[in-house]
């Protein structure tokens, strides 16, 4: 069965670069952190930094690293112990540290934004993680908001209702459940028991307590792991409804973290289905976030729920950006400027590595890379031309065009991760696309239909 990817993957070009390779998840990369940004370098830092200037809200990230057995996939920084003193210790130069750091930052600046994250933050005692959050508000100004952002990792497996509640008393409102994988051979190949039953307790209970966001994290290319089962965990993801889902790909690196040595090599899929596993996350997520802008066009557009008062907000958000700028001198950002630069240059770089890649083996280097700098200057140019006729698109309209991209794009792709060919190959995104296109605009006058005849 061939397979009609919209990007063409040679299967015997992926088992031979199937090694592993540099990990960009932060810039700058962990391999450029060293001590010789002096004390007062930091505090220059801090008090030249844009937010300083313009005395913009706080976030902080509080790293816990304790937990009470391995998880050998994790590559996190982390320590295995279960000696009380140990975990003291830590809170002790952590609490410390907060108050050192508090003197770089104004204190009239309000910390709208905070993250505990780990190994297991939860599996401290509570009482340290008390003194934690007291200290925080000793030094900074937490913010009391509605829509503050304090969230905590949570492993199900030691989450109960009285930690749940006090982490609820002590303001946090978000929650991320690590639930990686539901198989249970999968599990069971990682060092991480967890039935379904313990993450719907956990969740339900989370539920119960008001927290206003819950996340679910996800792995794919775990040892043992299989498009059937990664497709029934997504699926019962998908029915318990958390509020976001972020999907991670396993990086196999057992000279760097010794637990991953537990791992089987011959347990991990191969180059080909850990493309499906992506596939196929990429495929269900797509599909349920465009059904969910969809649903709420759709409410729209029958009238069920309210239409957003566009210009006002508009309007009032033009009104805030004037009066900063008013507030605030306008100088140049060298140090914004530098990073937003070396951003957009790796995208970039790693854009022109993959057009080299695809189409080097196939000797179609030179059409490949005159095709990649077209679609460059056709989307600027496009951009440029309908940026003013799309201001005047109403807002529905357009969540309504996005719910049926997005959806249509879903069902394609989440038949490609589980080895659907489609007929017509990439041009069945355009009949899924028909498809939603026409319920969506025959939905609303159903959905109104039996309201009005309610009111007769």
């Amino acid at each position: 069965m061939t397979h009609a990817t919209i990007v063409s993957f040679d299967a015997d070009r992926m088992r031979r670069y199937d090694r592993e390779g540099p990990r960009y998840t932060s810039y700058p990369t962990a391999q450029q952190f060293a001590d010789g940004i002096s004390v007062d370098e930091y505090a220059q830092a801090a008090a030249a930094s844009r937010g300083a200037c313009e005395a913009q809200p706080l976030s902080a990230y509080v790293h816990i690293p304790f937990c009470s057995s391995p998880c050998f996939y994790c590559g996190c920084n982390k320590i295995i112990t279960h000696k009380p003193d140990r975990i003291d210790a830590y809170v002790g130069h952590l609490l410390d540290e907060i108050t050192m750091r508090s003197r770089y930052f104004d204190g009239n600046r309000v910390m709208d934004q905070m993250h505990f994250g780990g190994g297991t933050p939860t599996y401290l005692p509570k009482k340290r993680l008390v003194e934690i959050i007291d200290r925080l508000g000793q030094e900074f100004q937490l913010s009391h908001a509605e829509d503050r952002d304090f969230s905590i990792e949570i492993d199900p497996r030691g989450a109960d209702e009285p930690i749940l509640r006090l982490l609820a008393d002590l303001g946090f409102n978000r929650v991320s459940l690590g639930v990686q994988d539901f198989d249970e051979n999968v599990q069971r190949a990682v060092n991480r028991i967890q039935p379904e039953t313990t993450v719907a307790r956990v969740y339900e209970l989370v539920r119960s307590l008001g927290f206003r966001s819950i996340n679910f994290d996800l792995i794919y290319g775990l040892p043992l792991q299989t498009v059937s089962s990664f497709s029934t965990t997504l699926d019962r993801v998908v029915t318990m409804r958390p509020d976001r889902i972020a999907v991670y790909g396993y990086a196999h690196m057992p000279r760097m973290f010794k637990a991953q040595r537990q791992i089987r090599n011959e347990e991990l899929p191969n180059a080909s289905t850990r493309l499906s596993l992506l596939q196929l996350a990429i495929g269900i997520l797509l599909l349920l976030f465009g059904m969910r802008w969809l649903r709420k066009a759709i409410l729209r557009s029958a009238g069920v729920i309210p239409l957003h008062d566009e210009a006002t907000a508009f309007a009032t958000e033009t009104a805030e950006l004037r009066e900063q700028a008013r507030r605030h001198e306008a100088r140049l950002d060298w140090l914004a400027a530098l990073a937003s630069f070396k951003a957009v240059l790796l995208e970039g770089l790693e854009v022109v590595f993959i057009v080299i890649a695809l189409s080097a083996g196939r000797g179609m280097l030179f059409p490949a890379s005159a095709g990649a700098l077209a679609a460059c200057l056709l989307v600027i140019g496009v951009g440029f031309i309908v940026h003013r006729p799309l201001a005047r698109v109403p807002e529905n309209t357009l969540k309504f065009a996005v719910g049926v991209m997005l959806s249509a794009f879903g069902v394609f792709w989440t038949g490609e991760g589980l080895g659907v060919a489609w007929p017509g190959a990439d041009l069945a995104i355009v009949a899924f696309a028909a498809l939603f296109l026409a319920v969506g605009l025959a939905a609303p006058v159903l959905v109104r239909r039996p309201s009005a005849e309610g009111l007769r």
